[in-house]
Order: C-alpha cells, then sequence, then structure tokens
C-alpha cells in the first residue's frame, strides 16, 4: 500500500477498465496516493482531471497545485 509506482500502475490499470468499464473513483484514489509520495506522472495525472473536470469537481486551484 505505501509503494507509489504500484499505487500509480493500480490506478493505470483501473483506468483502462481491465476489460470492464474504468472506475474512475479507483483511478483517483490509487493515483492520488502516488501523487502525494510525489510521483510525478501521477501529480500530473491528478493536474488534468482537475483541470478537464475528469472523475473530479472542476477546481482549477487543485490542478495548478498537483502541476506545481
Amino acid at each position: 500500500t505505501g509503494n507509489r509506482d504500484a499505487q500509480y500502475w493500480l490506478g493505470c490499470l483501473y483506468d483502462a477498465g481491465l476489460d470492464m468499464a474504468a472506475d474512475t473513483d479507483k483511478v483517483y484514489s490509487r493515483l492520488e496516493k502516488a501523487a502525494l509520495q510525489k510521483h510525478t506522472e501521477a501529480q500530473r495525472i491528478l493536474g488534468v482531471y482537475y483541470e478537464e473536470s475528469i472523475s473530479v469537481s472542476e477546481i482549477y486551484e487543485k490542478a495548478v497545485e498537483w502541476y506545481a
């Protein structure tokens, strides 16, 4: 649960849907865990999610925080 790379890849797998519909709540949750551990790609993806309102409310300030 503490490995940021594992959290990132789990988020990517959930995003891909694993032959099912993508579960955006799980995607966001896993990517956030990785991002909070300074995984830069997870931070970038969360910035995009916030900027484009993908699975989260449209909050540009939060997007800027993840991009920073």
